[in-house]
């Protein structure tokens, strides 16, 4: 079996099946779906009773939600298409020209058709494909087969744009956007935050990335709640202080289970309580980066220092876990107050984009000086898990760029 996939950034599943159609005239059809609205095609090519044929069977999908913009969310063919992005963002560009055109076009992406031709693409195969690609401006990924020699990805005439080396036989890639999108751009709000990061981050000579997608709008925003937030932090103040060697980890666990905060314990804190390493208590350290940006979410710290060295907990007017004495839900029934959506969500977009450029500078082999990459990483963990990026639990939250 040989695989392929378009990208387009045009809606346009109307034109699919008539090429289909014109090329494999005699074919048995099975679809999934409507031919106006569809998921799957499956052509029977040549089968007859005494002979087996081939299939080729075509996948669709769209963006839920079809932009001119790549925006974070939880559909599948966004989270492929920031991969996607990730991935080639991090090949050596020999066309800087041709590299930046194509990164520009994954952002501006709305469908994706997916092919796979068994045993193998015949010449049919590959005229049809190349035939849907031109109809829709698309773009091809392919991993090495016998149409296209290298894992990349090739134009709509099936040139290649980028390999993992660099390399680009192509001279032009046009990037074209829908005119109806545009209405969008007056008063676009996660494009203006990104905006203002990128002029900030420019102004301490921090690398930007304008293609880097925007992060999801207030509007869709579903930022956790006081309580949550007052919860996390108090249970993260404690292990802090096992994490510096200031409370045995069987307090810590007595200390729980007494007010009820047992179960808001991540896995990751009851197996560093209960079976503690050094190892562990130096990873934990870590967490006060995540203690202070909670904290300074639910108004009790100062401004979210710039991430050139590490926060020191010692300069807070409050701190969470105040004595074994104190019964903890009263200190978190009484943190009731957060900052704003806007400051929040301007603050993950800003450690969203920093920490992309300390990943970029790591895969290029330089040395990132202007700001710290842990702390920088240990901040954008906090503020990803506050916006619920993803929805993740405390433990698995990811710091993708």
């Amino acid at each position: 079996m040989e695989n392929c996939t378009i990208y387009s950034h045009y809606i346009a599943i109307e034109k699919i099946i008539p090429i289909l159609k014109q090329h494999f005239p005699s074919a048995q059809t099975e679809i999934t779906g409507t031919e106006q609205k569809w998921s799957q095609l499956q052509l029977k090519i040549g089968k007859s009773f005494w002979k087996k044929g081939s299939t080729f069977t075509v996948y669709y999908r769209q963006r839920l939600h079809p932009d001119y913009k790549l925006v974070l969310s939880e559909e599948p063919l966004i989270q492929n298409l920031v991969g996607m992005y990730n991935f080639f963002s991090s090949f050596p560009a020999q066309n800087p020209d041709i590299y930046n055109r194509l990164l520009h076009k994954i952002t501006i992406l709305n469908a994706e058709i997916s092919f796979a031709a068994e045993p193998g693409f015949s010449d049919t195969h590959v005229e049809c494909i190349l035939n849907i690609a031109q109809a829709l401006d698309g773009i091809i990924f392919s991993n090495p087969n016998s149409v296209f020699s290298d894992l990349g990805m090739y134009d709509k005439n099936g040139v290649l744009l980028l390999n993992n080396t660099g390399k680009s036989d192509a001279t032009t890639l046009d990037v074209s956007i829908e005119s109806k999108y545009y209405d969008k751009v007056s008063g676009d709000e996660p494009d203006e935050r990104k905006d203002r990061t990128n002029q900030l981050l420019q102004s301490h000579g921090i690398a930007i990335n304008t293609h880097l997608p925007r992060i999801v709008n207030e509007s869709e925003a579903n930022i956790r709640t006081p309580y949550e937030i007052a919860e996390r932090v108090t249970v993260l103040s404690l292990i802090n202080l096992v994490a510096f060697n200031s409370v045995e980890p069987t307090q810590a666990i007595q200390y729980f289970k007494q007010y009820g905060l047992w179960d808001k314990v991540t896995e990751n804190e009851k197996d560093l309580l209960e079976n503690p390493t050094q190892s562990k208590k130096d990873q934990a350290t870590w967490q006060c980066e995540g203690i202070w940006v909670l904290l300074w979410s639910l108004g009790k710290a100062g401004e979210i220092p710039f991430p050139n060295h590490l926060c020191s907990l010692n300069d807070l007017d409050f701190y969470p876990f105040q004595g074994f004495n104190q019964d903890p839900n009263e200190i978190i029934q009484q943190l009731t107050q957060r900052r704003t959506d806007t400051e929040i969500l301007d603050s993950a977009d800003l450690y969203y984009r920093i920490d992309w450029a300390c990943v970029n500078a790591r895969v290029k082999g330089q040395e990132m000086a202007i700001v710290h990459p842990g702390v920088v990483y240990e901040r954008h963990y906090a503020l990803n898990w506050l916006i619920r990026n993803r929805d993740q639990a405390w433990d698995d939250v990811t710091c993708d760029t």
